[in-house]
């Protein structure tokens, strides 16, 4: 076996979750009989490109630095409101300014930057596997604002559950309605809040007549017609729970994000 085969080997096995560590058996079995193509998933992460360094990980939140020597093992089998779900979390290294672009803008772009491409590589693999009944995603990036005059950067988080038969049409459409109408069936939350991601930048969220929110503001409210403001707990299998978003004034690493151009 050649050097670079084994560490192709190596590197894929390193993002995939160990079985033994598992707790449920019923996950734990699955874990163990889709392992190859749990590891195939990791590789085909590990070779999609990305506008910013993007890490697959077990904790959020880690400045580049801690990440890169932190346990990268995420993918695994978990439980989302009694479903059996393919979990995947990572870490992105944009910053998104909050003067520039709303909190929709930025699920948007960590959306089609980072989770679409997972999903296609996932979804095929799992579409046909009867115990895989949705996929949910975290992604953290980090936003650049001005809180009492004073710049910060934070992290922040985006979650996104689809379930197997929108997660099929999603990575399967031919254009952006049929994209966009896979991707309204999902759940997802920015820093626990819903948000609704709009893969052309003309919802009604991304209107030019919507300006930012006040960055000040400690948090996104979640839009009218959802109430739901729980956090957002994915990671139910393991003892330790992810982290959530906190300030983390001495994040680095992340490089700014410009806004996408506006649509025309």
């Amino acid at each position: 076996m050649t050097l670079p085969f084994f560490f192709f080997l190596t590197s894929s096995f390193a993002q995939v979750v160990s079985p033994v560590e598992m707790k449920d058996p019923q996950l734990r079995a699955l874990q163990e009989q889709y392992m190859d193509d749990l590891k195939q998933v990791g590789a085909d992460i590990l070779s999609m490109p990305t506008t910013y360094p993007f890490y697959l990980s077990r904790r959020l939140d880690l400045d580049e630095q801690r990440q890169k020597t932190a346990d990268q093992r995420s993918i695994r089998f978990d439980r989302y409101k009694g479903k059996t779900v393919l979990e995947i979390t990572g870490n992105y290294y944009a910053a998104y300014s909050t003067e520039k672009m709303t909190p929709e803008q930025r699920a948007r772009e960590t959306f089609r930057n980072v989770v679409l491409p997972i999903l296609k590589a996932a979804v095929p693999r799992f579409q046909t596997k009867t115990s895989v009944e949705a996929y949910a995603l975290e992604i953290s990036h980090h936003v650049l604002g001005k809180v009492m005059d004073v710049s910060m950067e934070r992290p922040e988080n985006l979650v996104v559950v689809l379930s197997q038969q929108s997660a099929i049409r999603l990575v399967s459409a031919n254009d952006d309605n049929a994209q966009q109408s896979a991707l309204l069936k999902a759940e997802i939350y920015l820093n626990a809040h819903p948000v609704t991601v709009w893969l052309n930048g003309e919802g009604p969220q991304l209107a030019a007549a919507d300006p930012p929110r006040d960055p000040a503001t400690p948090a996104d409210p979640a839009p009218a017609t959802n109430t739901a403001t729980a956090p957002v707990e994915i990671a139910t299998n393991d003892a330790a729970k992810l982290p959530g978003a906190v300030p983390m004034p001495t994040l680095k690493a992340a490089k700014s994000a410009n806004p996408p151009d506006p649509a025309r």
